[in-house]
Order: structure tokens, then C-alpha cells, then sequence
């Protein structure tokens, strides 16, 4: 496993949103019809910019997004709520298990950040490169700063063997 990037984004973790659509009535070929444009907010796509950005601030200075199998892990630190803090004991690192912002929504923010779009150049071609994902969502202690940690490693060609599942779909059930 060879790690190709390692970078952070300062600020509260931004999940990925679902897709707005809008609509109007207008005239198509002469007649009257529904037009209905699809798009993302465009503060999720300005933060895909800007972590693509830091990305490349980062070291990723190659002219093509790396192909091959990768592992990536996503680390959303979000900062201490107000609510929580103390004064004589400052909290420590803990787990955010809050209903809103899912890890797996915090995650996809980041994975189409890491791929070309457009203008933007990627880290990565593809996500569906990713046959490894962690991602994990925290709180920082008391008075430390929310961010997202990234980290893309290239994985070899061939799992190793441990990992292989000839074992448990090879199980005879005994009679």
C-alpha cells in the first residue's frame, strides 16, 4: 500500500446533498412544454473546487488522475458544540453519533471531489476505483478546530491472499 495523498480541509465537514430540480413552462420547437433543469447546490460544488484545490496545494502534481484499485479514508472532524463544553474538564475526542450528516453522504463529497469533472483535474479517474473505504465522523475536543482528513493509497493489482473468500464460500455444510 503506497500512499499517494494525505491532506486536510479546515471547516465543518459538508455532506453531499441530494440533486434540486427547478422548472418552468417554455417553448420547445414552437410548442409549450415543462422544462425541468437538475443540478447541485452550488455550495456543494464550490466545495468540491476547493478540495480539489487543496488537493492539488497538496502535492498531486501529475497530469493524469491515477488508475488503479485505491484505498481512501475520510476523517470528518466536526468541532465541539458550545452546548458540550466545560470548564474544569475540556472534552475529549468522541464518536459523533448525531442524526444529521451521514458518513457515507460526508464521504461521497469527498470521493467526487478526488475525480475530474469539467475544469477540474482529479487525484483519482474514477470512484468506483475505491475497493477500500473508511470513513469516520468524530467530534474534536473541546477547543480543537473541525475539519476532513484524506488520505488515498494505491492498493496492488491482486488482493493478498488473506484476504481471499474461497474459505467461507467453499463451507460444506456438515450432515
Amino acid at each position: 500500500m503506497t500512499l499517494l495523498l494525505d491532506f486536510r480541509i479546515p471547516g465543518e465537514p459538508v455532506p453531499a446533498p441530494r440533486p434540486r430540480a427547478s422548472g418552468r413552462i417554455g417553448k420547445v420547437k414552437g410548442k409549450l412544454a415543462a422544462i425541468t433543469r437538475i443540478h447541485m447546490p452550488k455550495a456543494y460544488e464550490a466545495e468540491l473546487e476547493a478540495v480539489n484545490k487543496r488537493a492539488h496545494a497538496a502535492g498531486w502534481h501529475h497530469a493524469r488522475p491515477y488508475v488503479g484499485p485505491v484505498r481512501v479514508e475520510v476523517t470528518a472532524v466536526h468541532a465541539c458544540p458550545q452546548s458540550d463544553e466545560r470548564k474544569r474538564t475540556p472534552r475529549p475526542w468522541r464518536w459523533w453519533c448525531g442524526a444529521t450528516n451521514d458518513v457515507d453522504n460526508i464521504a461521497k463529497t469527498y470521493l467526487d471531489a478526488l475525480q475530474p469533472d469539467g475544469d477540474r483535474d482529479g487525484v483519482i479517474a474514477n470512484d468506483g476505483q475505491v475497493v477500500e473505504l473508511v470513513a469516520r465522523k468524530l467530534i474534536a475536543a473541546q477547543g480543537e478546530p473541525a475539519r476532513v482528513e484524506v488520505r488515498v493509497y494505491a492498493l496492488p493489482a491482486e488482493p493478498p491472499e488473506a484476504l481471499s473468500l474461497a474459505p467461507i464460500f467453499n463451507h460444506q455444510e456438515s450432515a
